[in-house]
C-alpha cells in the first residue's frame, strides 16, 4: 500500500511539473508575440513617406513614388521614383525546403551568373545585417551607369530580397528604405 501512495505522489508531482512547464512555454510564446507586436506598432512613419503593408512585412516608401505589383513575378512589389532614376523591388519567396542563408545566396549568385552572363569578379558579396537579421548584399553593374544591389535575408521559411536598381550616383538616396522594413 505504501508503494501505491508513493507512486500516486510521484505521478501528482510529475503532473505538477508538466503543468508548470506548459505554463512557462505559453508565457514565453505570449511574451514573444507581444514583443513582436510592440516592435511592429512602434515603427513610426517617416516624414514624407507612405506605408505599404504586405501579408508578411511592411515597408515605407517616399510619398511621391509609385507602387505597382509586378504581374510577371509573384510576390514582388515595385517602388519607382518620379524621375525613374531609382527602382526598388521587394520580393518574397516562400521556401519549400530548408536553406541556410549562405546556400540561398550562393544559389542566387549562380543564377545571376547564368542569366546575366556575369563572372564571379563582376559580383560583389558582403555580409551585413538588416533589421537585426544576418543578411548578404550582392552588387553588380547592369551597365556603365546603373548599379543593382540586392539585400537578401531569410525569416520564417521566407526569403526576402530587396533590390535597388538606380543610377550609380543616386544609390545612397534610395538605400534608406530597407531600414523601414518590418517583418510581421
Amino acid at each position: 500500500m505504501a508503494k501505491g501512495r508513493r507512486s500516486e505522489k510521484k505521478e501528482k508531482n510529475n503532473s505538477k511539473i508538466l503543468i508548470i512547464i506548459v505554463i512557462v512555454v505559453v508565457i514565453a510564446i505570449l511574451g514573444f508575440s507581444l514583443y513582436k507586436l510592440v516592435e511592429y506598432k512602434s515603427k513610426k512613419l517617416l516624414d514624407g513617406y507612405l506605408l505599404y503593408e504586405a501579408t508578411n512585412y511592411t515597408i515605407q516608401y517616399k510619398n511621391d513614388w509609385t507602387r505597382t505589383a509586378n504581374e510577371s513575378v509573384p510576390n514582388m512589389m515595385v517602388f519607382s521614383s518620379p524621375n525613374k532614376l531609382g527602382i526598388i523591388n521587394v520580393i518574397t519567396e516562400n521556401l519549400t525546403t530548408k536553406y541556410t542563408l549562405d546556400q540561398y545566396v550562393d544559389d542566387s549568385i549562380a543564377n545571376l551568373k547564368t542569366t546575366l552572363n556575369l563572372t564571379t569578379e563582376d559580383i560583389g558579396k558582403e555580409k551585413c545585417s538588416i533589421i537585426g537579421t544576418s543578411a548578404y548584399r550582392i552588387s553588380y553593374n547592369a551597365n556603365e551607369t546603373t548599379k543593382i544591389i540586392q539585400t537578401i535575408f531569410l525569416s520564417n521559411m521566407t526569403a526576402y530580397i530587396i533590390s535597388y536598381n538606380c543610377a550609380v550616383d543616386y544609390f545612397d538616396v534610395y538605400h534608406n528604405m530597407e531600414n523601414t522594413l518590418v517583418i510581421k
